[in-house]
């Protein structure tokens, strides 16, 4: 059998699940994230990407283990539907306080697979609060995901949530992101996160110089 070629763009998706996000602000990230793979801005990005693999994790408490998607093929069209489809109908498992180290790492084991190969590595991580102070023995802190994405050459972007701190999106830039043309996307409402999912994901999937360019 063919080796499978490796991808343009390895992404994963990283969802807050923490108990900060009630349950309907989890069906509107949920939902939000599905439809932006129907949106034709994503489908145009993702037309001219190449070879695109996605995989989504979703992270709250240290203690419980980050709920994963696994890897799809998306370069066509129906393989963006067949990825909306997953993301629409995944129940919650994870609930607790905000670990986002721990969703970062389980995002970076997924990118480290040896039996997967990508040119280029990003995570698109979100969500609404800092890191949990005191992180359980179980636990990585965000220091240390941060520090191994760079070491891995992991580009990470971010879109803040800012309807319960204004601060967030500086917290962000400052402690979340790292590689070449990382950026911050704010909000300050839920109801703003469909269309800036969306617009995020699509500057993602487009060439990286394009994306340093974008405000």
């Amino acid at each position: 059998m063919a080796e499978a070629r490796c991808a343009d763009l390895a992404l994963v998706l990283a969802i807050d699940s923490s108990g900060s996000i009630d349950d309907s602000e989890y069906a509107l990230q949920r939902h939000g994230y599905a439809n932006a793979f129907r949106t034709p801005k994503v489908l145009a990005a993702l037309q001219g990407a190449g070879t695109v693999d996605l995989s989504v994790v979703f992270w709250g408490d240290s203690a419980m283990p980050v709920q994963v998607l696994p890897w799809q093929r998306v370069d066509r069209r129906k393989g963006a539907e067949r990825l909306a489809d997953a993301i629409e109908v995944a129940p919650r498992q994870v609930t607790g306080n905000t670990a986002i180290g721990n969703g970062l790492w389980v995002a970076l084991d997924l990118l480290d697979d040896p039996t997967r190969c990508a040119y280029r590595s990003l995570i698109n991580v979100s969500g609404d609060g800092v890191e949990s102070l005191g992180p359980r023995p179980d636990g990585i802190t965000l220091h240390h995901s941060r520090e191994r994405a760079r070491a891995e050459g992991v580009t990470i972007n971010a879109l803040a949530i800012s309807d319960k701190n204004g601060v967030l999106a500086d917290w962000f830039r400052k402690e979340v992101i790292t590689g070449p043309g990382s950026f911050v996307i704010q909000i300050t409402t839920f109801a703003d996160f469909a269309d800036a999912i969306a617009e995020k994901i699509a500057r993602e999937i487009g060439p990286p110089a394009l994306a340093a360019l974008q405000p």
